[in-house]
C-alpha cells in the first residue's frame, strides 16, 4: 500500500511542476498516505479483535469442555458414591443373613449338644435302682465268709412285689447265678460304666438284650430277700450315691 502511494506521489509530480499543483498534490498524498496508514492500522486492529475474539472463543470452549468435564467427573463419582451405598447396604443385608444362620446355627448347636447330653446322661447309672417295698440294709457278715463284695455295694431288703430296675440305658452284657445273692445281673451302659443286681426273684430280661433306664430287671416274690447294687467304672468300683438322682 506505501509502494501505490509513492508511485501515484511520483505521478502528481511529473505531471505537473507548477506549485500550485504541486501543493495540491502533496495535500492529496498526505491524504492518501494518512488513508493508507488508518486503513493498515484497522487492518491490524481488526486482525487484532478478530484474533482475540478467537483466542475468547477457544478459551470459553476450553472452559466449557473443562466444565463439562469436571460434571462427567461429578456424575462418575456420584455414581460411584451410590454403587458403594449400594454395596455396604447389601453387606449389611448379608451380615444380617450371616447374624442369622449363625444364631440359627447356634440354637441348633445347643438344642444337639442338649440332646447328646440328655441322651449321654440317660447312659448313665444313675436312677434309683429299685422299685417297690425296699429298705436299704447292710446285712450281717458270716463269720466265716465275710463280706465278699467291695464296700461301695448298696443292699436293700425287698419285699414281695418289689422290683430291681436298670439304673441307666444300656445293654445286658451277662446273667449269671451266684450261690449267696442269686442271679446276677451286668448291664454294659458303653462309655465305661457298668452296673451290676444281685437278687433272687424273677428275672425279667434276657442276655444281649437292649435295656432302657427304669426297665424292670428282677422282681421279688418272696418277703425279706435281699438286692444287692454295684456299679462299676473301668476296673474300679464307684459309690452309686455318687451318680444316683433319687429324683430319678
Amino acid at each position: 500500500m506505501l509502494s501505490c502511494t509513492m508511485n501515484l506521489h511520483n505521478y502528481i509530480i511529473v505531471k505537473d511542476g507548477n506549485m500550485a499543483e504541486w501543493d495540491k498534490a502533496e495535500k492529496v498524498n498526505k491524504r492518501l498516505v494518512i488513508f493508507a496508514v488508518s486503513a493498515a492500522l484497522l487492518v491490524l486492529i481488526v486482525l487484532g479483535a478478530l484474533n482475540l475474539m478467537q483466542r475468547i472463543e477457544d478459551s470459553e470452549y476450553a472452559a466449557k469442555m473443562a466444565q463439562a468435564e469436571t460434571e462427567n467427573v461429578r456424575i462418575s463419582l456420584r455414581a460411584s458414591e451410590e454403587n458403594v451405598r449400594i454395596l455396604e447396604e447389601k453387606l449389611k443385608a448379608e451380615e444380617k443373613e450371616l447374624e442369622a444362620v449363625s444364631s440359627s446355627l447356634n440354637s441348633k448347636t445347643e438344642e444337639l449338644n442338649a440332646v447328646n447330653e440328655k441322651k449321654d446322661s440317660a447312659y448313665l447309672p444313675k436312677k434309683y435302682p429299685m422299685r417297690g417295698n425296699g429298705v436299704i440294709e447292710i446285712p450281717q457278715e458270716d463269720e466265716d465268709e465275710g463280706n465278699p463284695l467291695p464296700p461301695t455295694a448298696m443292699y436293700f431288703k425287698m419285699y414281695e412285689g418289689s422290683k430291681a430296675i436298670a439304673t441307666g440305658n444300656g445293654n445286658i452284657d451277662s446273667i449269671t447265678e451266684d450261690e449267696k445273692y442269686g442271679t446276677l445281673i451286668e448291664i454294659d451302659h458303653g462309655n465305661g460304666y457298668h452296673s451290676y443286681y444281685y437278687g433272687k426273684g424273677l428275672v425279667m430280661v434276657e442276655q444281649g438284650q437292649e435295656i432302657g433306664d427304669g426297665d424292670v430287671l428282677i422282681y421279688f416274690t418272696e418277703d425279706e430277700d435281699y438286692f444287692v447294687y454295684l456299679i462299676k467304672n473301668g476296673n474300679e468300683y464307684v459309690d452309686p450315691m455318687e451318680l444316683m438322682d433319687i429324683s430319678g
